[in-house]
C-alpha cells in the first residue's frame, strides 16, 4: 500500500500547478494535496516512506482522518502542512511506541531489534513533537501506551488543527441538469496506510 500511495504523490506532486482565481481562498483545492487516512497503522519504514515524500511535496498536503488514524497513520496525519490536519467529528487516533515480535531469535539479534526499535521510537516522539504543540517529555509518556483520543482530544495536543465535515472536495453543483461534477484539480487525492 505504501508504494502506491508513494507513488500517487509523486504523480501529483509532477503536475502543472493551476493557477488559482483567488489567492487568499484556503478552500481552494487547485493548489492543496489532500490525504484521507483511515488506517490501523502499518509498517513504521513504509510510513516513513510516506511521510518523507509529503514533507518533500511542493504544494500544501491536507491530512483528513476519516474513521481512524492508528500509531503510524496518526503521526502522518500529523505531518500535513499546518492549518491542513483535519479529523471528523467521530474519528479516533492512537499513538504508541512500535513493536515487533521477537520470536526464535539468536540473543545478538535480539540486541540488534532492540536498538532499533528504540531508535525507531525516538524518531516517531521527534517527528510528532515537531508537529504539535506537546513537549517530547509528554509524548514519550502518552506513547508508552496505546493512548486513545477523540478528535478533540487530538486536535488539543496539536496532531489536527480542525474538526468537522469533510473539507471542501471540489465537487461543484450544476443547476441546471441537477448533476455534480469533480472539479480535475481534486483529483490531486490519495488513501494513505502505511501497510
Amino acid at each position: 500500500m505504501a508504494k502506491t500511495v508513494i507513488m500517487d504523490l509523486m504523480w501529483l506532486a509532477s503536475q502543472p500547478q493551476k493557477a488559482s482565481n483567488n489567492n487568499n481562498n484556503d478552500d481552494n483545492n487547485n493548489d492543496i494535496i489532500t490525504i484521507y487516512i483511515h488506517s490501523s497503522g502499518g509498517s513504521v519504514v513504509a510510513g516513513l516512506a510516506i511521510h518523507d515524500v509529503i514533507k518533500s511535496m511542493p504544494v500544501p498536503v491536507r491530512t483528513v482522518c476519516l474513521g481512524k488514524a492508528y500509531s503510524m497513520a496518526a503521526i502522518l496525519l500529523s505531518a500535513g502542512t499546518k492549518g491542513y490536519r483535519h479529523a471528523l467529528p467521530n474519528s479516533r487516533i492512537m499513538i504508541h511506541q512500535p513493536s515487533s515480535s521477537l520470536r526464535s531469535m539468536k540473543a545478538s539479534d535480539v540486541v540488534i531489534q532492540t536498538e532499533f526499535l528504540l531508535e525507531l521510537k525516538q524518531k516517531l516522539e521527534n517527528l510528532l513533537a515537531t508537529y504539535t504543540k506537546t513537549s517530547e517529555i509528554v509524548l514519550k509518556a502518552m506513547m508508552d501506551r496505546d493512548t486513545y483520543m477523540t478528535s478533540n482530544d487530538a486536535q488539543s495536543i496539536g496532531i489536527i488543527d480542525t474538526i468537522g465535515p469533510i473539507p471542501n472536495l471540489g465537487i461543484k453543483n450544476d443547476n441546471n441538469n441537477n448533476t455534480s461534477t469533480t472539479d480535475s484539480n481534486t483529483a490531486a487525492t490519495t488513501t494513505a496506510s502505511p501497510s
